[in-house]
């Protein structure tokens, strides 16, 4: 809001500077003005950020102002003309430099009068400087020396326990997923997995209170335990608690305080529970929190700001409840999201919380674009979903390529959080195993080709992500060959054995691949 605020001001200001250029003709009545010259020949700007400069041009007669570089702007463009005066002020604009490296422009003045006499003013940009994080803090204790960035570093591919602990029925097979074992987890392991997110769903088993049932919470503890007891990094998050993460917008002035207050009482009691366990477990405090209008779920962008600053204020209780258990967990790395963990609502809206501690903070997002390929779900005989993906598929019908828009997306992501000290984990991405329908297959549909474009599509997200700093975690429901969201990856009932071996090794292919850059 900030940026577009300055650029508001900075428009009228340059209006007004060739306003004022343009007015000195009006005064000039056969008056002497100084020789040609300009108030200095070397403008450096402190920083990368974007910026303003004014230049002040002396001459006897009309005159010209060119720029080199697209970066540095008049306002006019790229050339300006002015008339005979004393300190005419010309003023420049000077973009954000995005890159590392530092960037030089030429201003150049001419009087018109005697053209050989031309002033250049040379422009040095900084570049952009990422932050430069350090790996531990000895000042931590055992256990728990890691800073957020060095876990990044360490979480080689992550995978959802999808439509499981977050179901909202007696217990966690109220989906259709079997229980939970050591032996999926195991399995998971054995694939190349050394990572885990835990969705769970806690108000189901709480009273109105949120105290958490115990029996719940040690079955959760158990389910977390297959993992982190053989040394994987393990993400327990707060999933579809509906209470808090499905706001009624006009209701949020009365309701705000109380869901605050349930919420801290939810995490101070997690916290609690797993306060010994050391720096492979994180917490994630939120999941996807959206409004609800007239019954429905909305996705896109509120209007409504009171909603930014309520999930900006959930991530702040987050993060005040965890610390407050003390020991571990006034260490332990925290997860925090945006509205809707969207990519571009973080852009927009996100707002960094204050923490105790310094490098113990990821920011989350989730990823599944395009979803006309990532999930089967529009009008097969109107051919509104889409088969294949990337540029090796983009010669077939029904086929799409965003390769551009992911680099683009997660290079500003880049920019704006893990190059400017806040990590970022993309803690949910995927896409859907293709079915067949009698409506695809009449548009001629090849199925395996559909199933190599989607591994295409997950080696390369995955290697993009890790290129760009984000460790990426599968989102896996275990649905396959079903009407619905079939993100299945591993079959719980079968030793954990891929449902596309191809899909699997597309992202182990994007894991050895990306390279985290830091």
């Amino acid at each position: 809001m900030k940026k577009i605020i300055f650029n508001l001001c900075l428009s009228i200001l340059m209006l007004g500077v060739v306003g004022f250029v343009a007015s000195c003709s009006d005064d000039d009545n056969g008056l002497a003005y100084g020789a040609f010259a300009v108030d200095q020949t070397e403008i450096t700007f402190s920083n990368n950020e974007a910026d303003t400069t004014i230049v002040a041009v002396t001459s006897p007669s009309d005159w010209k102002v060119e720029v080199s570089a697209e970066w540095l702007k008049l306002p006019s463009g790229e050339t300006a003309y002015g008339t005979p005066g004393n300190a005419t002020n010309i003023f420049l604009y000077a973009e954000e430099n995005t890159n590392e490296e530092e960037r030089t422009a030429v201003i150049t003045f001419t009087n018109l009068a005697d053209l050989s006499q031309v002033i250049t003013v040379k422009v040095v940009q900084p570049g952009h400087k990422p932050f430069q994080y350090t790996d531990t803090n000895s000042a931590a204790p055992a256990g728990m020396q890691s800073n957020a960035i060095k876990l990044m570093k360490e979480i080689s591919a992550g995978w959802n326990l999808g439509n499981t602990m977050e179901s909202d029925g007696a217990d966690e097979t109220a989906w259709g997923n079997p229980m939970t074992t050591k032996a999926m987890i195991d399995g998971l392991k054995a694939q190349g997995f050394n990572a885990i997110r835990i969705p769970v769903r806690w108000y189901a088993r709480a009273n109105e209170e949120m105290d958490i049932n115990a029996a719940w919470m040690a079955r959760v503890k158990e389910v977390v335990d297959y993992a982190y007891n053989q040394g994987m990094y393990v993400i327990l998050n707060s999933h579809h608690d509906n209470w808090y993460d499905r706001i009624v917008p006009g209701a949020l002035g009365e309701t705000k305080t109380d869901i605050l207050n349930r919420f801290n009482h939810l995490w101070t009691q997690v916290a609690t529970t797993f306060k010994d366990y050391d720096e492979h477990l994180l917490f994630a405090g939120t999941n996807e929190v959206i409004y609800i209008s007239q019954g429905k779920e909305e996705w896109g962008e509120p209007t409504n700001e009171d909603l930014f600053v309520y999930m900006n204020d959930l991530n702040q209780t987050f993060i005040d409840a965890v610390r407050a258990t003390g020991g571990n967990n006034a260490w332990r790395t925290l997860v925090v999201q945006p509205w809707a963990a969207s990519p571009e609502f973080a852009l927009k809206h996100f707002k960094r919380p204050t923490d105790a501690v310094e490098n113990r903070l990821m920011l989350e997002f989730h990823y599944y674009q395009p979803w006309n390929f990532c999930q089967q779900s529009g009008d097969d005989a109107k051919g509104e979903n889409k088969y294949y993906w990337g540029t090796p598929y983009e010669s077939l019908s029904y086929s799409t390529n965003t390769e551009n828009d992911v680099i683009k997306l997660f290079g500003n992501l880049k920019y704006n959080f893990v190059d400017k000290g806040l990590p970022v984990i993309m803690g949910e991405y995927g896409a859907v195993k293709h079915q067949k329908t009698s409506a695809n297959q009449a548009l001629g549909i090849n199925y395996t080709k559909s199933e190599e474009s989607r591994a295409y599509y997950l080696e390369f997200v995955v290697r993009q992500a890790k290129n760009h700093g984000f460790a990426a975690f599968f989102w896996d429901n275990n649905c396959i060959d079903t009407t619905g969201e079939n993100f299945g990856l591993f079959d719980r009932d079968n030793n954990m054995e891929p449902y596309s071996e191809v899909a699997v090794q597309g992202i182990m292919k994007g894991v050895q691949t990306g390279v985290y850059p830091f």
